[in-house]
């Protein structure tokens, strides 16, 4: 329902937002921001997981419908590889190979979410929400250096990520139906959130490393 979907969109924006300024490096004065070729590589990681994980989800979908956009959002992030990967190679460096092997927290954590409800929610609704700010403080980072070709690279992964947001509100509008609804989506997005939260704090803390783009 409309009302259940606004109040949702406003809790996600809140935190999203919150999450924007530790992608900045705000709350860090050690945070540095990578050379361009090492923020690709963790762009093409998290491409790589991104494409498995949706691909993965594929596989034993229940809800048809779903399915179908399942497999379009799994191209999606797999033109995005090629499209970073080529970028990688313009600059000078190539894809690790090994790393993206190494599987990260968030998803271990999207991988055990088995039904439609919670998938729509932690995935498409939530995690792509996230993607879309993480790419916007990229995208001021890249046009602070001039890097025109990156900026025109991201760009075109931008408005797949924004549909691909917009392809899980849609399905909450026909999901979420009561109260009981409305909080289960919302402890999902938080749960999902708090994932995230946890390993930028962890790459910020660890690495000192900020502006990361997003999947």
């Amino acid at each position: 329902m409309a009302d259940y979907l606004s109040k949702l969109d406003d809790l996600l924006r809140q935190r999203v937002d919150e999450l924007s300024e530790q992608i900045r490096g705000t709350h860090n004065p050690e945070a540095k921001v990578p050379p361009m070729p090492m923020l690709l590589q963790i762009a093409l990681k998290n491409e790589w997981e991104t494409a498995l994980l949706t691909s993965h989800w594929v596989t034993d979908e229940k809800d048809a419908d779903l399915r179908i956009e399942l497999s379009r959002l799994a191209g999606d992030e797999a033109k995005h590889f090629q499209l970073i990967e080529k970028r990688l190679n313009e600059l000078g460096a190539e894809k690790n190979t090994a790393a993206l092997d190494e599987k990260s927290p968030l998803f271990d954590f999207l991988m055990r979410q088995n039904d439609t409800f919670d998938r729509v929610v932690s995935g498409p609704y939530t995690r792509e929400a996230l993607a879309v700010t993480r790419n916007v403080v990229f995208l001021e980072h890249c046009k602070s250096v001039d890097d025109f070709e990156t900026i025109a690279l991201y760009d075109e992964i931008q408005n797949d990520e924004g549909f691909h947001h917009r392809v899980g509100r849609k399905y909450l509008e026909r999901l979420i139906t009561c109260d009981a609804d409305f909080d289960r989506a919302r402890d999902k997005m938080y749960e999902t959130l708090q994932v995230v939260d946890d390993i930028q704090e962890m790459i910020v803390m660890n690495k000192g490393v900020c502006r990361i783009p997003g999947c």
